[in-house]
């Protein structure tokens, strides 16, 4: 794992990563340590538990991985919300918050600004990661960016990079951008939008052209897509 990161950077000049973690908390430790390791103390370091612990598995793994001068924990606990109680996780999030320095992120399966405001108020995030291509759109993210914003919490939208970086460039408190290697994991992506943009040095360039700055390929969906006629 350690050199799929290295390459990961190298590939496209970049000076942040993300990694996941969230099994036993030695196991959790080792693998931090030897991403650390072979990516130096210049690169910004990022984890993400990915919903998979509960308080007590957060206070054993927390204390081991102090020394690594990582920049956020993403989404430490579960994210179950039982009919009954509706801010569960996000008090479990903050309690998490209470026992570690590392700074929290959450958000990107928060699907409304109300459970935004609940985990802002009970979370203690510092980075809000709602995605408005899954969640509510652009009009929710405005709502939920404005929130933020006065909460000073910043914004580290989820994925779909190409739609987000605009969203993060118009916001004073835009801080972050996460992408994929795209024929990795979205291999359709940059033919399916021309004007996809590309990244250089570790960040992704927008083009002025208007809107989104993109087209859509009809070429590539005759080619490879199905059409549907939604709206008549």
């Amino acid at each position: 794992m350690a050199d799929e990161c290295v390459a990961a950077l190298d590939s496209g000049g970049y000076k942040q990563l993300k990694m996941r973690i969230g099994k036993e908390p030695q196991e959790d430790a080792a693998r931090v340590a030897a991403v650390r390791a072979a990516v130096g103390e210049e690169v910004d370091l990022m984890v993400d538990v990915n919903e998979a612990w509960d308080f007590d598995q957060a206070q054993a793994t927390l204390p081991l991985l102090d020394k690594y001068g990582l920049v956020w924990l993403e989404e430490p606990g579960k994210l179950d919300r039982p009919a009954d109680d509706f801010t569960a996780p996000d008090r479990l999030c903050g309690e998490i918050a209470k026992i570690t320095e590392i700074p929290i992120a959450s958000g990107e399966n928060h699907i409304s600004l109300a459970e935004c405001k609940s985990l802002i108020e009970h979370g203690r995030i510092r980075y809000m990661q709602f995605d408005a291509v899954k969640n509510g759109g652009l009009t929710e993210y405005i709502k939920v960016a404005g929130h933020s914003l006065a909460n000073a919490i910043m914004l580290a939208p989820h994925h779909v990079p190409h739609f987000h970086a605009h969203i993060a460039a118009a916001m004073p408190h835009g801080f972050i951008v996460e992408t994929f290697d795209n024929a990795k994991q979205h291999p359709a992506w940059p033919d399916l939008f021309d004007g996809f943009p590309e990244v250089r040095n570790g960040e992704m360039v927008l083009r002025d052209a208007p809107g989104w700055g993109m087209e859509i390929n009809n070429d590539f969906v005759d080619r490879c897509g199905v059409k549907v006629a939604w709206r008549k």
